[in-house]
């Protein structure tokens, strides 16, 4: 599973300039590097009295002060971006850093920079959640106002907007007048997906899925790695890094009078800090090595450049400036504080920052996300030397084509420092697995949140949205209803009919009333009516006790309490069925009519088995498998036997709504769901017994059905943000359980095989019903055309294969190979997964010019088949089936005006031969 999700209220916050490649560089090999050229930076400083001989090479006029006014203007760009720009250094005031030598030079020896820091969105727990105020205001207040330079921020998608206004007002506060807002749109993220079926190696697809993914085998930074590959695209969006690189460098070059003049561009990260003396240094190096480059490609090159220097091509280049310098970085591992020491010595053996002149023509690739070496490939194609020389291994990360005007690896300048991430234990060398995996965490934690402000913000998704059935369609539904029974059928006016008598829909709903009726007069039910008959293994009769197994008809024999041999006695998963399933009736009754009796009666049932102290069931589900006469144990397997909560909330909700139960009650019973919920998610509970988390590794029905209960306990108890990241998970799930060709392989080989292709393609439709209730589609997941041998290349979800291969009425395949195939239930269940084809599988078709009934079919079962109209459809099926009561109430929306004419809301699939 993800990492744990974080909590509802968690706040997203913002700097995320922690190249991904940081966290595994070894010491930088360059002549900065610890131990290294320190003399060589003091003299450095001594020689820059002498900066204006070395200057030999043309640039454009010098950027003064007397060339700026104080006009500034906002502009807009494609995409939302958002630019505030002006001519003029306002910065004012600001503290300087106190440098180590005083230097005599001209201002106009030096180059003119445009210094752009892309600041992004802070990743908990891999970054302190405060660091991006914090380190802005450091760098606001105090680094200094460098001569000769151009400071613009931009704001990369910061997810938070409280947040980015916060930053804006510091800005202006430091009277920073020049930035870019790239904004965050949320229903652009809403786009983005998962991609599960490109992250998966090994021989395993639905890696999420498989416990030994879990277990010490896996090292963290692996897992990462899989979560990494996972998130490609909605990290790509949220991060924008190369993108935002990119924009930084093409802003100074907009047709803009508004934008100044700069001969080299610094599009770095944004908890980069210069200091005085870096700056100074970064000057001199630039200067020194534009009066002589061969000696500088020499020096980047350690003497290769030689070779090539006599190449026409690169000695024209030699003539124009240098177009590209790395700049060796420093990453603070304490508090920033340390940067205001004039003695303060630099670590420079962290990932460079780049320096473009404004012509060169290299752009980072836009396409790699963070976490995907994005700084790296850029300098892996410039040839700077470091460690990513041998820990990159796949091609893709070099595979661009050389920049043109590439002359060899570019030379050092300066040096910066990445402020502290609020993180220390994290910044060490020897920790980089664990930023790996804090990395992952923080972005898997955003993203999580993020989808779900997609689904509350964009779908209106809530605690309250009712996940299976259509509280509007219902509604609709109702109103038909009360016109038919208040005015025969026609509206207030008498001039148009509003509701038909002889409608199929009034037939159901009457049909609903008289089930509701006879639920009236039975229950409730209790886990403790077993009582009489034995309490199972742990003899705790509030426990929930059912029993399963190849053995179990031995034990039956064996008792000694005879008067309990029924199993709707001794067990309680008959209970269970009939309370969800009467309770549930009733709850849509009320919804339909408004009859206080119903919602009532609905209440004493919930009390009954949630509430009461003397009648409650223990949240937690122990089934037991017989695996001898006289031996049986717990077993995960009976957690699908609760396969039914996910219409049963519904009903809880339509109670809750009503007012019957009290305050206290409801309370007691979110409780009761918080406590399951949990078993269901550990291996064992405080008392021994197997919990619900076995079921969640099976690759068949098991694990589908505990993911739809996970999902429907998650959003009814107010734990959005894991019942979506449960919702997303589930897809990978397709990857193993449909084939290429459409088969639900893990059923295919179980005893009765007929029956669980039908179930579990229930499940899935469910689901995907359930999902898309939170925005999610599943039935547009990993689409492929459909198997040629099957008669069609037509593309198809992997729901829309598994339809057309499973259904019988659309592929018209043989009995699966099944010894028990005389087992054969109600086909009838086919036509309601059938009615869902129609709904979502435009491409799906019925291969025969008339409905050929399988011969293996039991025709004495073979029911009526009014395909074009939900209405007529049976409303009830055995609770074995996993069909909810009255499945084609609220189902799909319509208008009251089709009521009388389902063909409309379901029109028959055209044949084709």
């Amino acid at each position: 599973m993800l990492p744990p999700p974080a909590s509802d209220d968690d706040a997203l916050s913002s700097t995320n300039d922690d190249e991904a490649t940081d966290d595994d560089l070894g010491p930088f090999q360059n002549e900065y590097a610890e131990g290294g050229d320190d003399d060589s930076i003091r003299e450095d400083y001594a020689n820059l009295d002498q900066v204006d001989k070395l200057r030999q090479i043309p640039i454009s006029p010098s950027y003064t002060e007397e060339n700026d006014d104080d006009s500034s203007s906002n502009n807009t760009y494609g995409n939302g971006v958002t630019t505030n720009g002006q001519s003029s250094l306002s910065i004012s005031g600001n503290s300087s850093m106190i440098t180590q030598t005083s230097f005599n030079y001209s201002k106009s020896s030096y180059y003119n920079l445009g210094l752009v820091r892309a600041i992004g969105n802070a990743l908990p727990p891999r970054h302190d959640a405060n660091q991006t105020l914090r380190n802005l205001e450091f760098i606001l207040k105090y680094e200094p106002d460098f001569e000769q330079v151009h400071k613009h921020w931009v704001f990369n998608r910061i997810v938070d907007q409280d947040l980015l206004e916060r930053l804006l007002k510091m800005l202006q506060r430091y009277n920073q007048t020049s930035y870019t807002v790239i904004p965050f749109v949320l229903k652009d993220y809403a786009k983005k997906q998962y991609e599960f079926l490109e992250g998966h190696w090994l021989d395993e697809l639905d890696m999420i899925h498989n416990k030994t993914f879990f277990t010490d085998d896996w090292r963290d930074n692996e897992r990462a790695r899989y979560y990494d590959i996972i998130q490609d695209r909605k990290n790509l969006y949220v991060t924008n890094q190369n993108n935002a690189r990119n924009f930084a460098m093409e802003w100074y070059m907009l047709p803009n009078g508004t934008v100044p003049d700069v001969d080299y561009v610094l599009p770095w990260d944004g908890n980069c800090f210069l200091t005085q003396a870096a700056f100074v240094k970064l000057q001199h190096d630039l200067i020194r090595w534009n009066s002589d480059p061969i000696a500088a490609y020499k020096r980047a090159s350690h003497g290769e450049f030689l070779s090539n220097s006599t190449n026409p091509k690169i000695r024209s280049l030699l003539k124009e400036p240098i177009k590209y310098f790395y700049t060796p970085m420093d990453r603070l591992l304490v508090g920033n504080e340390v940067l205001l020491d004039p003695n303060y010595i630099p670590r420079l053996d962290e990932e460079p920052q780049i320096i473009f002149h404004r012509t060169a023509v290299g752009r980072f690739d836009p396409s790699l996300r963070y976490g995907k070496k994005n700084k790296v490939e850029m300098l892996i194609r410039l040839g700077i030397k470091g460690p990513w020389d041998i820990y990159v291994k796949n091609s893709e990360d070099a595979s661009a084509p050389v920049l043109s005007d590439w002359t060899g690896p570019p030379p050092p300048a300066g040096w910066v420092t990445r402020l502290f991430s609020g993180k220390r234990r994290l910044e060490k060398k020897n920790k980089s697995s664990k930023r790996v995996k804090a990395r992952t965490d923080g972005m898997t934690r955003m993203l999580q949140r993020l989808d779900l402000d997609v689904a509350t913000k964009v779908h209106g998704w809530n605690s309250s949205t009712w996940m299976f059935y259509d509280r509007g369609i219902l509604a609709k539904e109702a109103e038909f209803w009360v016109n038919a029974q208040q005015h025969n059928g026609r509206n207030q006016n008498g001039t148009s009919p509003s509701a038909d008598s002889n409608s199929s829909l009034y037939n159901l709903i009457q049909n609903l009333i008289a089930h509701a009726d006879h639920a009236l007069h039975a229950g409730p039910w209790s886990v403790m009516d077993k009582e009489p008959c034995g309490c199972g293994k742990h003899n705790d009769c509030h426990d929930y006790y059912s029993f399963i197994g190849p053995n179990a008809m031995s034990v039956k024999k064996a008792t000694n309490l005879p008067m309990c041999n029924n199993d709707a006695v001794r067990y309680d998963r008959s209970r269970l069925e009939a309370f969800q399933y009467n309770t549930t009736i009733l709850a849509l009754a009320y919804t339909i009519t408004r009859q206080r009796s119903y919602v009532e009666k609905a209440a004493e049932n919930i009390v009954t088995w949630f509430v009461n102290p003397k009648t409650r069931m223990n949240p937690r589900l122990g089934v037991e498998w017989q695996s001898g006469a006289n031996q049986s144990f717990i077993t995960k397997y009976g957690v699908i036997e609760f396969k039914d909560v996910y219409y049963f909330l519904d009903a809880l909700r339509i109670v809750e709504e009503s007012g019957v139960l009290s305050e206290d009650q409801t309370d007691s019973v979110i409780l009761w769901f918080h406590e399951y919920l949990d078993w269901l998610l550990v291996s064992k509970d405080k008392e021994s017994r197997r919990g619900g988390l076995g079921a969640y590794f099976e690759p068949n029905h098991h694990g589908l059905f505990h993911d739809i209960q996970v999902i429907s306990v998650a959003s009814y108890i107010g734990k959005l943000t894991f019942a979506i990241s449960t919702i997303h998970e589930s897809i990978s799930r397709l990857l193993t359980q449909v084939s290429s060709k459409g088969e639900l392989r893990n059923e295919l080989g179980l005893s009765n095989c007929e029956h669980w292709q039908a179930f579990t393609l229930q499940g899935w439709f469910t689901l995907a019903r359930m999902a898309r209730k939170a925005g999610v589609n599943l039935w547009n997941k990993f689409r492929s055309p459909s198997d040629p041998d099957l008669g069609t290349t037509a593309i198809q979800s992997a729901l829309c294969r598994a339809a057309e291969y499973t259904i019988p009425l659309l592929s018209h395949r043989p009995i699966c190979n099944d010894n028990n195939a005389q087992r054969v239930e109600d086909v009838s269940r086919w036509f309601l997964l059938y009615l869902e084809v129609q709904h979502h599988c435009p491409n799906a078709v019925i291969r025969y010019p008339s409905f050929l009934w399988p011969d293996w079919w039991l025709l004495d079962s073979f029911p009526e088949a009014p395909l074009g109209d939900a209405f007529k459809m049976n409303p009830l099926y055995s609770q074995g089936t996993g069909i909810a009561p009255f499945w084609n109430l609220g189902l799909y929306d319509h208008e009251v005006s089709m009521l009388n004419n389902p063909r409309q809301m379901f029109p028959i699939m055209q044949f084709r031969t």
